[in-house]
């Protein structure tokens, strides 16, 4: 159980912390701590952060260049990540 630890105390901050103030960012927080500390990585994962990116976009100050080449190397992880399956 002390795998555990990191990730229920950062939700527990996510949730008390962030939620409260910016709800939308808690939640992508929360995705991306679930994911972080999860076992098991599929692309599906990936969906989710896409899902919920456009209600956080205000908080994450990004260039366009910079969100054009995350986006490529996304979809470049994804590509890989199905191939091989």
């Amino acid at each position: 159980y002390i795998p555990l630890v990191p990730q229920v105390i950062l939700l527990g901050f996510s949730s008390l912390g962030i939620a409260p103030y910016d709800l939308s960012f808690a939640l992508f927080c929360q995705t991306f701590i679930f994911v972080a500390f999860n076992k098991v990585i599929t692309a599906q994962y990936f969906t989710w952060y896409l899902c919920l990116l456009p209600l956080c976009s205000d908080r994450i100050n990004w260039s366009s260049r910079r969100m054009l080449f995350s986006f490529v190397v996304l979809v470049v992880s994804i590509v890989a990540w199905l191939l091989s399956a």
